[in-house]
């Protein structure tokens, strides 16, 4: 997407969203990020995301078990593929679905329920967890230092 100023400017984050939901898919080619935002903001947005595998698969798309082990790749948010040659085919697949509105609503419902543990609240809360970890850690490291067991 491109902003219609000359040169292009940066987007607010809100223009950013609304020009996201107006297509109805995506394609994110990023093999260096290891989360990425963007096909989140797909999902969320109700736009389909075409995504090429990173080389370390989004926490967002591994399923796990009780355990919190991984099991396997959640399917039916969005396409992804570990081959670039697959993107043009899979863009093509996509828009021949939505012009026909053959897209079921089962792909929607799995993107949202993909996006729903990613809000403010949440994020919130897990970043806390993270800094409660890291400074009890940091505690104990010092407190062992200071006095040392024997």
């Amino acid at each position: 997407m491109v902003t219609q100023s000359k040169p292009p400017q940066p987007m607010r984050r809100v223009d950013f969203a609304k020009r996201l939901r107006e297509n109805f898919a995506a394609v994110w080619i990023d093999r260096i990020s290891s989360f990425g935002t963007f096909p989140l903001e797909c999902m969320k947005s109700g736009t389909i995301p075409i995504c090429l595998k990173p080389d370390i698969m989004p926490e967002y798309m591994i399923e796990r078990d009780e355990k919190g082990e991984p099991v396997k790749a959640i399917e039916g948010a969005g396409l992804w593929t570990d081959s670039y040659y697959d993107l043009p085919t899979l863009a093509g697949e996509v828009l021949v679905k939505f012009l026909d509105d053959n897209i079921s609503d089962g792909a929607y419902e799995k993107m949202d329920e993909v996006v729903a543990d990613f809000n403010q609240v949440n994020s919130e809360k897990k970043l806390v967890q993270i800094y409660t970890s890291l400074l009890s850690k940091r505690t104990a490291l010092l407190e062992n230092a200071v006095n040392p067991q024997q």
